[in-house]
């Protein structure tokens, strides 16, 4: 493990640019089935994600000009019109993988200059709901047969919500007490077991022959 931990920063950018050489196959090969939502088809974003959090310390403060170029770049990336090959190719290994690196970008920006919005109680709590909220948009968005725009938002909230609620804090607290149980059973010696502890101690004391 220690060998691939060294080597970690060009295993993630090997999985970075392999990301487009796969997609492409895809295309070529015009498969339909699992494959297409696949890892190695997301691969690049998750590794942009641990590139971040290996390089992010050595990556000087981002401007805000150019902070606010990757927002636009996240705005208007995803209407690229890719309807011809050509489009396609360029889509998958240049516009794309700009994408990533400019959401990357925003995230580190916005911890190298928190911006008072982003401590605005709605957003703070939009962000305490946000992985019930991830799992539950891939039902209602990401389902060709539930598109309707972005009403869809509102029963992936409703959903998000009750699952946080009713099920990640539930068991998060329940979580919490087995733990501080486990580490209480840990301390707590029955007094038979304390008087032998000590016993065996005392008998081992200077002087004495066993």
């Amino acid at each position: 493990m220690k060998k691939w931990y060294r080597h970690r920063t060009l295993i993630l950018l090997g999985a970075f640019l392999a990301t487009p050489v796969f997609q492409t196959a895809l295309y070529a090969l015009r498969v339909h089935n699992g494959l297409i939502a696949s890892l190695p088809v997301f691969s690049s974003q998750l590794a942009i994600g641990c590139l971040l959090a290996i390089v992010a310390p050595r990556i000087p403060k981002i401007p805000g000009s150019v902070a606010l170029a990757m927002v636009a770049a996240v705005i208007f990336i995803p209407w690229y019109p890719a309807i011809s090959r050509a489009r396609t190719v360029f889509m998958l290994f240049v516009l794309l993988p700009l994408l990533h690196i400019a959401v990357a970008g925003i995230v580190l920006h916005v911890i190298q200059v928190p911006y008072k919005a982003l401590n605005w109680s709605p957003v703070v709590w939009l962000g305490k709901i946000s992985y019930s909220l991830y799992l539950w948009q891939e039902l209602f968005c990401s389902n060709a047969a539930f598109h309707s725009g972005y009403v869809l938002v509102l029963p992936a909230l409703a959903c998000a919500c009750l699952s946080y609620y009713l099920v990640e804090q539930p068991m998060l607290r329940l979580r919490e007490k087995i733990e501080h149980k486990t580490k209480l059973s840990g301390f707590n010696l029955a007094p038979s077991q304390g008087v032998g502890v000590v016993g065996q101690l005392t008998d081992f004391g200077p002087g004495t022959v066993k």
